[in-house]
């Protein structure tokens, strides 16, 4: 399902694109919604995808022998 043009402009990230543009991109974009603590992907995992958190929170860490390294934190308008 194509995200909604105005989703996008809600980014600092889009502010300076033209709207040919941001249409064509909220277009070939999905929006996915994931339970609290999921794993959207592991560490070593390649891919080809562009995440832009549009609520809540997600954090970036690498599990380790003494416990999960927080690396990052990403809030709300971040990708």
């Amino acid at each position: 399902m194509p995200v909604p043009n105005q989703v996008l402009r809600r980014f600092p990230f889009f502010h300076s694109l033209a709207d040919k543009t941001i249409a064509h991109l909220a277009q070939s974009a999905n929006e996915l919604r994931y339970p609290n603590q999921a794993i959207i992907f592991s560490d070593g995992q390649t891919g080809d995808t562009f995440y832009l958190v549009k609520s809540g929170s997600v954090e970036i860490y690498k599990p380790g022998p003494a416990g999960d390294l927080v690396l990052n934190v990403m809030h709300s308008g971040d990708h």
